[in-house]
């Protein structure tokens, strides 16, 4: 009898244990990170980036980036899923940690940028409005060159289930500048282009469309004066056009009704022809009030310098595609 109740003891005490056991299984992951045990459910990413290239940057050479998520409970009611996840590119996937899983029930809309820590961005201005399913960044172009960057954003809205696909889009604008002697026998060295009057910082809002998003760019602040950088002195090579130096700047209109009613954007070139002292000269040039510097697109400014007043316009449009402006400036001299 005794060692039945010996017996009896035993096996109650391994069912205790084994019921502690699955207690504290079942508390190891969050109530949200519901998984089905065979991995399924867990969130994983999958990334691209449009066609229209501001600049080179591509997901071949993104490397991280950060994306908050939102999950939508039932209708109206969310709660914060991510917050600033970290994801870094190893091989040909994206990981983070803690891995998360796809809730049972509702569906989570995820909100993405690259590069991971952007030097135009403060996270504290950043904004998720949950009911528009929306995202709003303050976003601030450096006048420093060696701090620019090409910004990217993305967004998924009311996944539930993976992979999520984050489509990055180029959120800022590129600027390149070529240059060329339209003078036989005569090289020239620019010395400076500068762009005044530039708008640096913006919002851009990230408006619901299905399931991603499209950007909008508002609340133009603070211009600024940019100066092209040189990785080294230029001088033109007569009859081919050479890339001078290039940035990236903030989407914009030459005109707003109220920030700017006035259109005083100009660009300024500099130059001076080699060999000659005391020979600088300066091109002004401004761009026509209807004239936008779009998300996504990459203009190239063509200069053609020289020394005698030219009858050809000074702007004119020679090529528009889909990811590229081009547009020809004729430098005449400028006594001022």
């Amino acid at each position: 009898m005794q060692t039945n109740n010996k017996y009896r003891l035993n096996i109650e005490r391994m069912i205790f244990s084994l019921l502690i056991v699955l207690f504290f299984a079942g508390c190891s992951k969050d109530d949200n990170d519901i998984d089905n045990g065979m991995g399924e459910n867990a969130i994983a990413f999958d990334c691209s980036t449009s066609n229209l290239r501001a600049a080179k940057a591509v997901t071949d050479d993104m490397q991280y980036f950060r994306v908050s998520a939102i999950w939508e409970k039932e209708t109206g009611v969310y709660e914060p899923f991510m917050t600033n996840q970290l994801v870094e590119k190893q091989g040909d996937s994206w990981v983070y940690s803690p891995i998360r899983y796809f809730p049972g029930y509702g569906s989570v809309s995820f909100f993405a940028y690259s590069p991971a820590t952007p030097s135009g961005v403060d996270p504290e201005l950043i904004n998720i409005n949950n009911s528009a399913n929306q995202i709003t960044i303050q976003y601030n172009v450096s006048t420093n060159y060696q701090q620019q960057e090409d910004f990217l954003v993305a967004t998924s809205l009311d996944r539930r289930e993976s992979p999520v696909k984050l489509k990055f889009q180029h959120a800022l604008s590129s600027v390149v500048f070529q240059a060329c002697s339209n003078e036989p026998n005569v090289a020239f060295r620019i010395n400076e282009i500068k762009l005044i009057n530039l708008f640096s910082t913006g919002l851009i809002t990230g408006v619901a469309a299905g399931e991603t998003s499209t950007w909008l760019w508002y609340e133009h602040l603070v211009p600024q004066n940019y100066v092209v950088y040189q990785k080294y002195p230029f001088e033109t090579q007569c009859g081919d056009y050479k890339e001078v130096g290039g940035l990236m700047v903030l989407p914009q209109k030459m005109v707003y009704p109220i920030e700017k009613p006035v259109n005083n954007f100009e660009i300024v070139v500099s130059y001076e022809k080699v060999g000659t002292p005391n020979s600088e000269t300066k091109g002004r040039y401004t761009l026509d009030d209807d004239f936008v510097f779009e998300m996504g697109k990459k203009y190239t400014f063509n200069l053609s310098l020289g020394t005698k007043p030219s009858s050809r316009s000074s702007r004119q449009a020679i090529d528009l595609t889909k990811t590229e402006i081009k547009w020809h400036i004729v430098c005449e001299p400028n006594n001022e």
